[in-house]
């Protein structure tokens, strides 16, 4: 329940504001067969399936500012649920080059020492992105990351997808890399397969497909 009620405050607040402010609402749900981000496990269960849910809203304001949330299931030192709140601005600078600037946090119910606040840019060019992270707040200030992502339509519903990333935390860099496909089913819905894994003897860093499914409307 407690889970649920903090799920519903985020999605009643922005829904809120989104109705008083946006010129665009969006809505996700989906399932992921394991909650893993920049090649890590983030459930620390050390398998290769281990379901989360997931999903969000996104705003879209008038002049390219935005406000979103994104939320999973999981296991988080304690916790059971991640809650994502980001904001920020994108446009684009001529000639198909674009880009986005903003601050995510990221909160943690019932857990100590995982919250965390971090600002991000990014620059795109066709299917090419390079973006950069940098932790300010809580548990990931001074961590950074740089990743340059690249994505080819290879049919009208098919994308093939490419990332590699480097992260410097406290504990030391490690490296990151995900090769994926996504699949557009029509009417909002959509599956992917992901293969990631980051450098690192810790096993929750090794390599997993992903397999997800979600809906948008």
């Amino acid at each position: 329940m407690k889970i649920v009620k903090s799920l519903s405050a985020v999605a009643l607040t922005l829904s809120t504001v989104a109705f008083a402010q946006a010129a665009d609402v969006a809505y996700n749900i989906g399932v992921v067969s394991l909650y893993k981000s920049s090649g890590v496990d983030q459930d620390g269960a050390d398998k290769s399936v281990q379901p989360a849910i997931q999903g969000g809203v996104d705003l879209s304001l008038d002049g390219g500012l935005y406000v979103g949330n994104w939320n999973s299931t999981g296991s988080f030192g304690g916790g059971d649920v991640e809650i994502d709140v980001y904001a920020g601005y994108a446009s684009d600078l001529g000639n198909g080059v674009g880009y986005d600037i903003g601050y995510a946090y990221y909160y943690y119910p019932d857990t100590t020492g995982w919250n965390g606040g971090e600002i991000y840019a990014s620059l795109s060019f066709g299917g090419l992105k390079a973006k950069v992270t940098r932790g300010v707040t809580g548990s990931i200030e001074d961590a950074s990351r740089a990743s340059l992502t690249y994505t080819h339509a290879a049919t009208e519903t098919t994308a093939l997808n490419i990332t590699y990333g480097k992260r410097n935390v406290t504990a030391g860099d490690y490296s990151d890399y995900a090769v994926g496909v996504s699949h557009d089913l029509g009417s909002g819905r959509a599956l992917s397969a992901t293969y990631s894994a980051a450098s690192g003897s810790d096993s929750s860093r090794d390599g997993r497909l992903v397999v997800g499914a979600t809906q948008s409307f």
